[in-house]
């Protein structure tokens, strides 16, 4: 049970300041991860972001080596997981909003199988990834012709100006320095192009609490903090999202007239509170008394149900793979 604590937290010094306003005054959040192991999670009590402390591990080491065998258990994509994330880059799609014309250039930061990207190329842009991880990376090289760069987003050289737009979607919650990260991609962005983000919602209550806070996430955002830090990178949220069930928050940014900016509104210590009282107070018993897990349950054994129909017989080939991804995507492209 991860909210043994209660509201206010223990004040604690994180081990390196906030990464959004500097801030070295923390409250404890929470003391065990998802895994039940011991994992350490503060919240800033200057500006609410919610942040793991110390960092579990050596960041570049565990994504390009150790992520994908942790949470997947391969080196590339199986099928399903192709057939899944396919489903994931339509949902995606829908979150643009307009924001693209065919011919449009694109930068997807951590691009995975490539599955977005693939998609993205099929509407007509110009899509280009970058995945810290070899094998997936190598495998949606060959497997679907994509340009996917392997490596990491704070290492990318692009002409200054050179992308419409700039996807980050469930990225920046991995990041060492996602404030570093944001202000390098910057230049990369056209005058009018657009950033959009997308990250798991702190203040979201579908899931279990005991599965809030695990070692794949070093950050923890709610739109106040995501918000701000788009600001200190030079951007301004123009279009913000929650998900239907809340769990996931989707933010489109252009450049902001003002340049980067920290905004003091941003950095309300009510707004800290806010979420620090938020976390503290869940419970796994009143979690269970809601009707939000089982509705959580029912809706993946439907997708699991959709996805045995498909993919039932069918060998694990590249040239299935992208069958699969060619039968998703044709009425999203018959329709652009």
């Amino acid at each position: 049970m991860i909210n043994q604590l209660k509201f206010p937290s223990p004040t604690v010094i994180p081990t390196r300041p906030c990464n959004l306003c500097g801030g070295t005054e923390a409250g404890l959040i929470s003391e065990i991860g998802r895994s039940g192991a011991r994992f350490r999670t503060v919240i800033c009590r200057r500006c609410g972001l919610v942040f793991s402390d110390p960092k579990p591990h050596d960041v570049r080491d565990f994504y390009s080596k150790t992520y994908r065998l942790d949470y997947k258990g391969v080196t590339v994509p199986k099928l399903k997981h192709v057939y899944r994330a396919g489903r994931v880059a339509l949902d995606r799609l829908a979150r643009l909003s307009g924001s693209f014309v065919k011919g449009a250039s694109l930068l997807d930061i951590g691009s995975g199988g490539g599955e977005f990207i693939y998609l993205m190329n099929c509407l007509g842009l110009k899509a280009v990834g970058v995945e810290p991880n070899t094998g997936y990376a190598e495998y949606s090289r060959a497997a679907l012709d994509l340009d996917v760069r392997v490596g990491f987003a704070q290492d990318l050289d692009f002409p200054q100006q050179y992308f419409d737009l700039i996807t980050i979607w469930h990225v920046l919650e991995h990041l060492e320095d996602p404030s570093d990260v944001l202000a390098r991609l910057l230049p990369f962005l056209k005058p009018q192009g657009s950033l959009i983000i997308e990250v798991p919602n702190i203040k979201a209550s579908g899931q279990a609490p005991a599965n809030t806070f695990h070692v794949a996430h070093l950050y923890n955002f709610s739109q106040q903090t995501l918000t701000a830090l788009l600001a200190k990178s030079g951007l301004a949220a123009d279009l913000v999202m929650l998900s239907p069930d809340g769990g996931n928050l989707t933010i489109t940014a252009r450049r902001s007239p003002d340049g980067p900016c920290l905004q003091e509104a941003a950095l309300d210590p009510g707004g800290a509170k806010a979420v620090e009282a938020f976390l503290t107070s869940r419970s796994a018993f009143g979690h269970f008394l809601s009707l939000k897990p089982y509705r959580r349950l029912m809706s993946r054994l439907g997708r699991a149900l959709a996805e045995k129909k498909v993919l039932s017989g069918r060998s694990e080939s590249d040239t299935v793979r992208r069958e699969i991804l060619d039968r998703l995507y044709r009425r999203a492209v018959e329709s652009s």
